[in-house]
């Protein structure tokens, strides 16, 4: 019988608390309700007479300066760049020199091709007096 008598005060309890949290959210709900529907505040408006004013002809300033036409250079193929034939903000024509890059070993594998090309040459050459005089196979 007591833990009857607990169970249901517990839940009585439990119930008004329930109620509590209940009306009080709707309270806030009400409240937001009424906020959101008021009107706005009017608008703060302010008046000035103009006047006439002289400015001065120049302004002195700190600051930056971005240039509105510009252009980036990027090189697409890998090397080390030897030289740059102009100056920052300098005006360049198409076809212009813009950089030099290191041309050493690129220079050193054309004559490395430049001299397979003659060994090969001087090799058809002498396999061609050879197949005249049938001493080697055509293939």
């Amino acid at each position: 019988m007591k833990s009857l008598k607990r169970g249901l005060l517990i839940l009585g309890v439990a119930v008004v608390l329930l109620a509590v949290l209940f009306a009080f959210r709707w309270w806030q709900i009400s409240a937001q309700r009424e906020a959101m529907s008021a009107p706005p505040p009017p608008a703060a408006v302010e008046q000035v007479r103009a006047e006439p004013r002289s400015w001065p002809a120049s302004l002195s300033a700190i600051g930056e300066l971005r240039a509105v036409n510009g252009v980036r250079v990027a090189n697409e193929i890998a090397g080390v760049v030897e030289e740059l034939a102009f100056e920052s903000g300098q005006r360049v024509e198409a076809g212009d020199m813009l950089l030099r890059l290191d041309a050493e070993t690129d220079e050193a594998a054309l004559e490395t091709r430049q001299a397979e090309a003659r060994l090969a040459r001087q090799q058809f050459e002498r396999f061609s007096d050879l197949v005249d005089q049938s001493a080697v196979s055509r293939a």
